[in-house]
């Protein structure tokens, strides 16, 4: 809503206001964001629906999944190799909490802390930084960077439906690299 407003939109007609703007224009305007407004614009959950008359997701799909309450067909599953690149260029909290040596902030910007984050938690994210990240600045560290969000987003996501449906069913892990 703040991004909106922003952009001088009225919240009632936020499509039609938004395709007026020219891309440039709101590249621009977002790199202005704070860290906490660009988080609104780039952060989305899954969100379970059980009020509506056919929703989409009825049921939380890890408890499904680890309930085994699927269908139990073979999955093709798997994400593009630099989705986390994503991340990169629209949350300036990736490249903040890198050059500030930052925990916090990349836990946040990282999907791994909404809150009060733990000294248990800062030591995982401290071990990831050393097994991704390199000596140097964040154009020497930009393929790393999209790496550990990458991995952070999607494949840990990813690994996870894998181990969970592959008690049940075939499982098809894929890559896509180009």
């Amino acid at each position: 809503k703040k991004f909106i407003e922003t952009i001088n939109c009225n919240v009632s007609n936020v499509l039609k206001c938004l395709e007026s703007k020219d891309l440039e224009t709101l590249m621009l305007l977002s790199n202005d964001l704070t860290a906490e407004q660009s988080s609104e614009l780039t952060n989305f959950w899954i969100v379970q629906d059980s009020s509506a008359y056919s929703p989409v997701l009825p049921y939380n799909p890890l408890q499904q999944l680890t309930r085994g309450n699927f269908k139990k067909v073979p999955l093709i599953i798997g994400n593009t190799k630099d989705d986390g690149g994503l991340f990169l260029l629209t949350d300036p909290r990736l490249k903040i909490g890198f050059e500030e040596n930052n925990t916090e902030i990349l836990m946040s910007a990282l999907g791994l802390a909404t809150g009060n984050v733990k000294e248990e938690e800062k030591r995982i994210v401290d071990i990831m930084k050393r097994f991704y990240l390199s000596e140097g600045s964040v154009d020497d560290n930009e393929k790393n960077l999209i790496e550990i969000a990458t991995d952070s987003w999607f494949e840990s996501c990813g690994a996870e439906v894998k181990k969970l449906h592959g008690k049940y069913a075939p499982v098809f892990p894929y890559v896509l690299n180009e």
